[in-house]
């Protein structure tokens, strides 16, 4: 995945940290599912929506580069937690 230096990274953390508080506020009683999908959506779609097919199918690639990032660095190693505690699949 494509990090950017940290520097650059000034320029939007503080917006996305009250982009976060505003959608974790609600606290673990509502899902927040709907809310997470709407802010990515319209993020893709404002800057990826328009234009030539080319520069939409980047949103494709953008998408498919932090699922894969999201898996090996959350879901894979709590996958192979389980796997430690309560043995393979046989």
């Amino acid at each position: 995945m494509p990090y950017i230096p940290l520097e650059e990274r000034k320029a939007y953390d503080p917006q996305i940290n009250i982009l976060i508080h505003r959608i974790t506020e609600k606290g673990i009683s509502r899902s927040i599912e709907g809310d997470v999908a709407y802010v990515i959506f319209k993020i893709m779609k404002r800057v990826y929506g328009h234009g030539r097919w080319g520069h939409r199918t980047e949103a494709l690639k953008i998408l498919e580069s932090v699922k894969h990032e999201f898996q090996r660095r959350f879901i894979d190693p709590y996958e192979d937690e389980k796997l430690r505690e309560n043995g393979d699949v046989t």
